[in-house]
């Protein structure tokens, strides 16, 4: 079970154009503008793309997925969901897997199934899960810097462009780019680094739609019978 939650931390966790940064654009600037931008959305559904790898036991573990990511504003709080399959390749076999994530009233529900194998958890939601690239930012402060880089452009939409590092000295060169759509306030592509300098996972958000009527129900998260759910909220 360990190395399958592991494996879902890739995700959890997660064709540019270079432009010139905005004179005098700082991080906190760029995260005050992002959640301005952010707060005026009332529903966003996504695609999802999920590519990644990592070592575990000796061996290198690649993932590749895809699926949808939908978000509706309630009046002081939100609710998003994902939804992504694909495949888990290590040593020289592939199995298929899923993940379904909910956020809802300050609670993450996941529930992923790896070759048949399920997990079920409830936890806390963390600012750095949520979808406001604002409250990300806020959350990665507390254990990484922030730097802003230049400004860039994804599928033609402007982004701005913030890099994490952690404070850790013992992280080595490991670190996240995150690339924030300015009109959204939405981080539509994170990449994390890892220390040799290349990257370990990138989750990128397109067909992006804006004002669509998603129904409350679709953010229910049903866990199949018999599954033991693992439930951390009070701790």
């Amino acid at each position: 079970m360990a190395n399958r939650l592991r494996v879902w931390g890739i995700v959890l966790g997660l064709t540019w154009l270079v432009m010139p940064a905005v004179a005098g654009e700082t991080v906190e600037s760029v995260e005050k503008k992002a959640g301005e931008s952010f707060g005026r959305i009332k529903t966003l559904s996504a695609k999802v793309d999920v590519v990644g790898k990592m070592l575990t036991a000796g061996s290198v573990v690649n993932v590749e997925w895809d699926g949808t990511f939908i978000y509706a504003r309630l009046d002081d709080d939100y609710m998003s969901r994902m939804d992504i399959r694909g495949l888990i390749q290590q040593d020289g076999t592939s199995v298929e897997a899923t993940m379904n994530t909910v956020i809802m009233g300050g609670v993450m529900q996941l529930y992923a199934d790896q070759g048949g194998k399920p997990i079920a958890r409830r936890m806390k939601a963390e600012d750095i899960h949520s979808s406001n690239a604002a409250v990300m930012m806020r959350g990665l402060r507390k254990e990484n810097t922030l730097k802003l880089l230049p400004d860039e452009k994804i599928d033609g939409r402007p982004v701005w462009v913030v890099e994490s590092k952690p404070k850790d000295p013992n992280a080595g060169e490991s670190r996240a780019v995150m690339f924030i759509a300015k009109e959204l306030g939405l981080a539509v592509k994170v990449v994390r680094i890892g220390s040799d300098g290349k990257p370990d996972s990138t989750i990128t958000f397109s067909d992006i739609k804006l004002g669509e009527d998603i129904k409350p129900h679709r953010f229910v998260l049903r866990i199949p019978p018999g599954v033991q759910v693992i439930d951390t909220t009070n701790e």
